[in-house]
Formats: structure tokens, C-alpha cells, sequence
């Protein structure tokens, strides 16, 4: 069993890697369990409980007793999805700009124990990256199980929350996924996890053989997943070439589902901090969140999501206000039409973009 495994792994693990990022509900999913996205997934952009327990458990409806003797008959199909992207930009005074990226994504388990997750850019080269692969196992019951991974990866409470990785590496924020492993137990409706990987700067280099470590965990509150979640995250970043100084972030993200006849979706968030700075001084960090989608049919939903964070609290005026309005209509199960406007407001001056984005998925 243990060689049949390793096998499976090194074939997955030689297409993910040779193939050298954007997550995505995963149509291959679907196929295997023979049900509609909208199992786990609120649609459009975050995972109802059913979906919550699905990753965690090592994308399987359940986890496994450890007695169970289970055996697999993989089709590729089931584990595998690709999509493609098509965005057409505009950005304040300049032109329109237009960007193709194919991705090949998937996962699932490979024994009764084991799964794996796998997220990779195919195209263009400018950026070919893995974003995810790790490995993960799980033994228990529905009601409570322990789950380890390995790989590069992200704590389980940023999975849904978006407000935790900034897309433009803000020092307010926890930084992206790296090398690491973790580790955790559910139990009934709570869960919690530590997780320990490589440090990064906010341009992603190692942090010179530093490690971060997070503590993090949710309790659901209700069946369609309303939840308190919180994390204390401590690790390194790098400033220059022979500097690292310490991060501290803490923070706390709720989730509250199917308001207004289940049409309502809302979340909220705060993160706070501290680290050392080049110069032997030190910054204090902070942000906020907000953010609601309401889903007028199975088709179509709009969101309006509101980040404000300041670098440093010390200093007055660097703070920076993000507002992200998005229209998303689904005219099939693997169409996707998304229109997007973003505000950055700083330093008195704001920066806008509009973009409309066609996705493909299979």
C-alpha cells in the first residue's frame, strides 16, 4: 500500500512541478462526488460549511476511520481541472491592457488517509509559479478527526478570508504561502491548528533559514457556517541584505452566512501587530475589513469588500483604504463573466481599475 501511495505522489508531484496561481472552485470536484459546485461553495467567491469540511477533511466527504480499508480506482478526471482567463483592464489614464493565464489545478485523496492539493500557472512563463501543493492525511470520524499537511501552503483560516494575503505584499498583512507544515484536530464545531513554515519578505525571498509560526482556529456557531476564527501569527521578514526583524501579527475574521433569507452573506475582520525596523525602531500595524455579497439568483451575485490598513500607527497619514465592488454571472456551471472596480486611496491621491474578466473551467 505504502509504494502504491508514494508512486501516485511522485507522479503528481513530477506534473506540478515540471509544469510550473489563483484558487478556484475545482469543476474536477464536482465530477468525482457527483454534485453541483453550489454543495460547498456559496456562490460565488467563499465556501459554506459543507466546503470547509471537505478541505479540511482531505477533500473527502468524510474523514476516514482508521480501520477503514478503503481502496481508490483514481480517474484522472476526478482529481484534475483547468481554467483559463481572459481579463481586459483599464487603469486610471492609461490603456486598456489585456491578460491570458491558464491554470491547471486539483486534488483529492489517495487513500483513505491520504490526499494532496496542487495549484500551478501554465501559462503565461512571466508567471509560472506553484502556488500550492501539499500533502495532507486524515483519520477520525466526521465529528472529529486530525489532519496534518505538508507542503507549501497556507493556515486553514486564510482559506476563505481573503482579507489575510494581500495582493501586493502590504507589511499590514500576513504574508503569502511558503514551505511549512501543519498540524490539528476537530471537534465538533471547533478546530484549531499550528502551522510552522518559512519565513518571506514582502517580496517573497526566504528569510534567511527563519521560520513562522501560527497558531490558528474557528468555532462554527451554526450549520451553514457562521463562525468566529482567530490566529496569532510570529515570524521574520527581511529588510535588506543583512537584515531580518521580527513579525507579530494577531487577529481575529467572522464569518456570518444566509442572512436576509439566505441571500446575505457578510463577513468582517481585524489584524494588529508589531515588528522591528531596519533602523532599530519598531512600526505597529493595524487593518480592518468588511465585506458583504448578496446572491440575487444562482446565477448572479455582487460583493462590495473594504480593507483599511496602516503600516505604522506612529506615523500619521500612510494609511490606505482598498474598495473592491465585483458583479459575478454564471451563464453555465463553467462560465464565468466577473466585472471588477478597485480603489486604492493613499497619500491623498487614488488609484482606480476596472476589469472584466472571462473564465473558462473544466
Amino acid at each position: 500500500m505504502r509504494r502504491n501511495i508514494l508512486g501516485k505522489l511522485l507522479v503528481l508531484f513530477g506534473i506540478l512541478y515540471f509544469i510550473p496561481h489563483e484558487a478556484a472552485a475545482i469543476p474536477a470536484w464536482s465530477r468525482k462526488e457527483g454534485a453541483p459546485c453550489s454543495t460547498c461553495h456559496y456562490r460565488f467567491n467563499r465556501l459554506n460549511q459543507t466546503g470547509l469540511d471537505y478541505y479540511r477533511q482531505g477533500f473527502r466527504t468524510q474523514a476516514q476511520p482508521s480501520h477503514s480499508k478503503q481502496e481508490l480506482k483514481p480517474n484522472l478526471s476526478d482529481y484534475f481541472s483547468v481554467l483559463g482567463r481572459v481579463d481586459i483592464s483599464k487603469r486610471d489614464d492609461r490603456d486598456y491592457s489585456t491578460d491570458f493565464r491558464a491554470t491547471l489545478y486539483g486534488g483529492g485523496e489517495l487513500s483513505p488517509h491520504w490526499s494532496f492539493l496542487g495549484e500551478t500557472t501554465l501559462n503565461p512563463p512571466s508567471h509560472q509559479e506553484i502556488a500550492d501543493f501539499f500533502l495532507g492525511y486524515s483519520i477520525g470520524t466526521k465529528d472529529q478527526y486530525l489532519f496534518v499537511r505538508a507542503g507549501q501552503l497556507l493556515p486553514f483560516l486564510t482559506v476563505d478570508n481573503p482579507f489575510e494575503v494581500a495582493a501586493d505584499r502590504d507589511s499590514a498583512f500576513p504574508r503569502d504561502r511558503h514551505i511549512g507544515a501543519a498540524a490539528g484536530y476537530y471537534w465538533n464545531k471547533l478546530w484549531g491548528e499550528i502551522v510552522v513554515f518559512q519565513s518571506a519578505s514582502i517580496n517573497d525571498a526566504p528569510s534567511r533559514n527563519k521560520v513562522d509560526v501560527v497558531a490558528n482556529g474557528q468555532y462554527i456557531f451554526t450549520s451553514n457556517g457562521t463562525s468566529l476564527g482567530g490566529y496569532v501569527w510570529e515570524g521574520n521578514v527581511n529588510v535588506d541584505a543583512f537584515t531580518t526583524d521580527p513579525y507579530k501579527r494577531y487577529g481575529f475574521v467572522g464569518n456570518f452566512n444566509e442572512l436576509a433569507k439566505g441571500k446575505l452573506l457578510l463577513a468582517a475582520g481585524f489584524t494588529k501587530g508589531k515588528g522591528d525596523s531596519g533602523g532599530g525602531g519598531s512600526t505597529k500595524t493595524q487593518a480592518f475589513f468588511g465585506q458583504g455579497e448578496y446572491v440575487f439568483s444562482e446565477k448572479f451575485s455582487a460583493l462590495l469588500h473594504v480593507v483599511r490598513a496602516d503600516p505604522d500607527t506612529d506615523v500619521s497619514g500612510n494609511d490606505k483604504t482598498i474598495y473592491t465592488a465585483s458583479a459575478f454571472w454564471w451563464p453555465t456551471d463553467s462560465v464565468n463573466v466577473i466585472g471588477r472596480f478597485i480603489g486604492v486611496n493613499q497619500l491623498g491621491a487614488t488609484d482606480k481599475q476596472f476589469t472584466l474578466s472571462l473564465r473558462f473551467m473544466y
